[in-house]
């Protein structure tokens, strides 16, 4: 079966449903949350069209040349049959599905936290194609009241599972908690990763505990930005992305994750199918 058929039409209807779902009954409830996930900017990855007109824009914001975005997407869409707008609309199914899989978590988008801010007990922020264990939210309670950050190990994912020894908030490995919340900026202080660790560690603004458990992946795929980046600049054009595919492709064959790891197994075998279906054109 292949991961385009893995993630169904039925199984794409659900999911907005269920996003739909989540939002209402959180904007509803007059209790405070258990945890919420934030979804950071993500766009309508089927609508190829929109994401092209605002490619400038985005590369103004990750600090790139104007024409990078546009270019790299391109360049896909000419190199495989299923374009670069797919590949991460699929990505960000598997995302959504996990984030339904977590225990005792709402979620809402980044936009809309920003416009009406909300607290919770837990704040998970995340890309649209990263994964957090189901388990996460039972893992933090119990922290001390008086801690307003947590965070734990780093795992990147690229075909094989590494363990980034840097104490970091890299883009999914880190908690804020209650205290945090009191100041009124707390969303745009925390809410992108680099800001998260200023305030964590560099900066030392918040009392931060650290944890060993594994509960999260960051999945560094071959459509990512920075990947795509990188690779292009040793190996460009089509040869560097087909490279870029089967290299992934081939460590998620026969690499599998620690023990701890093992709930994000599903995960990575349906990004790794997606990928190997891949035709060049």
């Amino acid at each position: 079966m292949s991961p385009v058929s893995t993630i169904t039409e039925k199984m794409t209807r659900h999911l907005v449903k269920w996003w739909r779902n989540s939002q209402v009954s959180h904007s509803n409830s007059l209790s405070r949350h258990r945890a919420l996930i934030v979804l950071r900017q993500s766009p309508n990855w089927e609508d190829g069209t929109s994401i092209l007109e605002g490619a400038e824009a985005y590369d103004r914001l990750i600090g790139r040349p104007i024409g990078f975005s546009r270019g790299f997407i391109e360049l896909w869409n000419k190199t495989f049959v299923t374009t670069y707008f797919q590949v991460r609309q699929n990505l960000k199914e598997i995302t959504l599905a996990n984030f339904m899989a977590v225990k005792g978590a709402d979620c809402v988008r980044l936009n809309e936290l920003l416009e009406k801010p909300e607290n919770a007990d837990i704040i998970l922020f995340s890309d649209d194609d990263d994964w957090f264990s189901p388990m996460i939210v039972k893992e933090l309670e119990g922290v001390p009241t008086e801690i307003g950050g947590v965070t734990w190990p780093s795992v990147r994912y690229d075909g094989a599972f590494q363990l980034r020894k840097e104490i970091y908030c890299y883009t999914n490995n880190y908690a804020v908690l209650a205290p945090v919340q009191k100041d009124p900026r707390w969303v745009e202080l925390y809410a992108q990763h680099g800001g998260a660790d200023a305030c964590f560690h560099q900066h030392a603004v918040v009392k931060a505990k650290r944890i060993g458990s594994l509960l999260s992946v960051t999945n560094k795929h071959p459509a990512s930005t920075v990947t795509i980046e990188k690779m292009l600049a040793k190996t460009p054009g089509r040869d560097g992305l087909v490279q870029l595919v089967e290299e992934y492709v081939c460590r998620g064959m026969v690499n599998r994750p620690v023990p701890e790891l093992q709930w994000c197994e599903p995960l990575a075998a349906q990004a790794v199918e997606l990928f190997a279906s891949l035709k060049t054109r």
